[in-house]
């Protein structure tokens, strides 16, 4: 009679999950009162129960665990607070029932006493922190589970567990064991407290995997490893136009003899509503540059129209809403200029709305009719 099925069918007839899945580990249970300790553990190949029942083998593929990454982009968050979980990822674990399928979760059988598994991540402990894992990029940690159910029930890396039987299985975790049916493997990614760098979560750092000793030399073949599926980027905040339709300002028509006669001047603006990966408590600096200005003029941009059909003598005045003057004010091309946003949210705010405008300037001291256009860039940049 193989020991491996013997102990499977005889902690299915105890029943309670302490007393079978103790620690969750080394999942160990007597095989039969008879017979001394062993010298080593067995590999679980599948097989017959005294019952008569069938048992699988063990399946290592089947606990190579991939954790969706949920995303390809993390965005620095703007106020990282120590021990904040960032975000996480998460997956059920594998189904087997009550049958004969729970034998691909057992990948040894008849270990002895003082057999011991380990479930450890896959880099350094961070200085100071007891289960956060060094992801390789600054300020976050990540923390990974042997298994999770609730915030109140579950099991985090590193866990030992020590075989107490003469003759125990490691039995790995798996939904429609006495644990329930909803054990997941999940990934927490948590800031350290420090500031955080751009980098790369990769899978080859980040993962948790379970390993075996005082098994007079017997391995697990694959064992069960929890891991995230694909990398993810941890970039600068960026910030995006959401309505870039609002880009192109159009001026009215203006007679020649209104802009010599300091009239006809008005400023003609537009909103622009610039939402950030990331919120803040300030808004995003603004930075305007041009190829076509005009020197003495401040903010001026030249006419690009050419052609018999062009205006002469005539540019552009660029100009920036301040919210806390409530009034416009010229940027300086090049210059990085703060506080020109308006919150559309509450503080810290995602969104932002920046009021751009462009007027008529005479820059030369003859004007003659015609058309007028001209172009800037303006850079959002997170504060």
């Amino acid at each position: 009679m193989h020991p491996l099925k013997r102990a499977l069918e005889a902690a299915r007839r105890r029943g309670p999950r302490a007393h079978w899945w103790a620690g969750m580990g080394l999942a160990l249970a007597l095989a039969c009162a008879a017979g001394a300790a062993q010298a080593a553990c067995g590999r679980n190949t599948g097989g017959a129960g005294p019952s008569g029942n069938q048992y699988d083998g063990y399946n290592g593929a089947l606990f190579q665990i991939a954790v969706p990454a949920g995303r390809t982009t993390y965005a620095l968050p703007a106020y990282p607070v120590a021990g904040e979980i960032l975000f996480a990822s998460e997956v059920m674990l594998p189904t087997l029932g009550e049958g004969r399928a729970q034998g691909q979760a057992a990948p040894l059988y008849d270990c002895a006493a003082g057999a011991i598994e380990e479930f450890r991540g896959g880099s350094a402990l961070l200085p100071g922190h007891t289960n956060l894992y060094d992801s390789g990029v600054q300020g976050i940690g990540y923390r990974v589970y042997y298994y999770y159910v609730s915030d109140s029930e579950n099991v985090a890396a590193p866990v030992t567990n020590t075989n107490t039987y003469k003759r125990g299985v490691l039995v790995f975790p798996f939904n429609g064991s006495p644990l329930g049916n909803n054990l997941k493997a999940r990934i927490e990614f948590v800031a350290t407290g420090g500031p955080i760098s751009p980098g790369q979560l990769a899978p080859s750092k980040i993962y948790g995997q379970a390993s075996v000793s005082n098994t007079n030399g017997v391995t697990v073949q694959q064992p069960y490893r929890v891991f995230l599926a694909s990398a993810i980027s941890v970039t600068p905040p960026t910030c995006d136009i959401k309505n870039p339709t609002a880009l192109a300002v159009r001026l009215p028509s203006v007679p020649v003899h209104l802009l010599t006669r300091d009239e006809g001047r008005g400023i003609t603006s537009t909103t622009l509503d610039v939402a950030c990966s990331s919120p803040s408590e300030v808004s995003p600096t603004v930075t305007v540059t041009a190829s076509n200005t005009v020197s003495g003029y401040p903010a001026t941009l030249g006419n690009l129209e050419t052609g018999t059909n062009a205006a002469k003598g005539v540019g552009v005045q660029l100009w920036l809403y301040d919210p806390a003057a409530g009034t416009f004010r010229n940027p300086t091309f090049g210059a990085v200029t703060h506080g020109m946003g308006a919150a559309v949210e509450s503080l810290p705010s995602s969104r932002w709305q920046f009021r751009v405008g462009g007027s008529y300037l005479p820059v030369d001291a003859t004007v003659t009719a015609g058309r007028v256009s001209a172009s800037a860039i303006l850079k959002f940049t997170y504060p």
